[in-house]
């Protein structure tokens, strides 16, 4: 069974000079967000889909898809208007709100 995300996000600006928060689609950010307890482990791993945007820059605000690595375990703790946090690394990249789940075959 497959399960993924249609999000709002803002595209943060990373202060560190050695980090562009910018991605385009396919990137495999790590997520963050309440109730979600292995922050930094391959489970909290996500893949992004930026539709018909070539690529995301600090400032931007867009909708997108996440899917996960393991969506078992996010499709029990997500709900719509859950807020999250996206990085690279340790850094902070993006920031959102669920706005739709989808739930496939």
């Amino acid at each position: 069974m497959s399960f993924t995300i249609l999000a709002e996000v803002e595209v943060l600006k990373v202060e560190d000079q050695d980090c562009l928060a910018r991605f385009a689609s396919g990137a495999r950010p790590t997520i963050s967000y309440k109730g979600l307890e292995v922050s930094g482990s391959s489970f909290a791993s996500c893949a992004i889909n930026l539709g018909d945007v070539e690529e995301a820059y600090p400032g931007d605000k867009l909708e997108i898809e996440i899917g996960f690595l393991n969506p078992k375990l996010h499709e029990s703790l997500m709900d719509v208007g859950l807020e999250f946090v996206l990085y690279a690394g340790p850094w902070m990249i993006a920031k959102g709100t669920v706005s739709l789940l989808i739930k496939g075959p």
